[in-house]
């Protein structure tokens, strides 16, 4: 099944970075990099430094990229949870642009107030017997406590922008930011009490299993410390966690019922 979060991230990622995004099909995008992105994602620091020492324009990379499972064996790149291209991404948000504000963009002849809406996308990383990553994205309307948790999805099909439109005024929140993070913290936490354990279980069962085996190959060892430091690092591998981070967030001021 096609992940329709991790497909909006892609296309909003590159859209809202002044790139030329085409999806030339379903999950397949052709996106022509600028030259801030090319730097920070190809690791080409060699042939920019040439061009600029040669006083020439270096021309920006063009990439395929597909989202969509039943597609990853067509010409392109792949792009999942915990790969490298979608870790550079993040990687990119949390240093370059982790926070911004946006408004909708819309042409009117009448006065049209915006609310604003707290956007917080989150990374969730389960390690254990087997490790994968998840992306949660939030959306609450600080007038009037409206919560959705797919927002990137919803904000994909709207025309964003740094500057307000004409005719257009915003509202002052009334729920505050903190109050806002709060709320929404509270809402991944039971977002990961609803979520099946059994992988946690599968991890713990593996740890006991491996710790057995351990304890039994060292048993007749003279080195106590090379054991424990073996049963330190199977337990660190092992033993199931559960991290999450904040990797993007914005101030979006949309018009007024745009999710009833």
């Amino acid at each position: 099944m096609p992940d329709n979060f991790l497909t909006s991230f892609v296309h909003s990622f590159f859209t809202a970075n002044q790139c030329a995004v085409n999806e030339l099909e379903q999950g397949v995008f052709q996106v022509q990099l600028t030259e801030e992105l090319d730097k920070a994602l190809m690791n080409r620091p060699f042939y920019w430094q040439y061009m600029t020492s040669m006083g020439k324009k270096g021309i920006p990379m063009e990439l395929t990229l597909i989202t969509e499972p039943q597609k990853r064996k067509q010409k392109g790149e792949w792009i999942q949870y915990g790969t490298r291209r979608l870790r550079q991404m993040e990687h990119y948000l949390q240093e370059q642009a982790q926070y911004t504000v946006l408004y909708q963009s819309i042409h009117t002849t009448k006065k049209v107030m915006l609310q604003p809406w707290l956007v917080i996308n989150y990374q969730l990383t389960f390690t254990g017997k087997h490790r994968k990553e998840k992306i949660l994205s939030f959306g609450l309307n600080l007038i009037n406590g409206m919560m959705t948790m797919n927002m990137m999805e919803l904000l994909d099909d709207m025309s964003l922008q740094q500057t307000i439109s004409n005719q257009c005024y915003t509202v002052s929140p009334l729920i505050t930011m903190p109050s806002g993070m709060l709320r929404i913290e509270k809402q991944v936490v039971l977002f990961l009490e609803q979520q099946d354990d059994t992988w946690a279980e599968e991890s713990i069962e593996l740890l006991q299993e491996e710790v057995t085996i351990l304890e039994h190959f060292y048993q007749d060892a003279q080195d106590e410390n090379e054991k424990k430091n073996e049963i330190d690092s199977v337990t660190e591998r092992l033993t199931p966690t559960i991290q999450h981070k904040v990797i993007s967030g914005a101030l979006v001021y949309l018009k007024d019922g745009m999710f009833m």
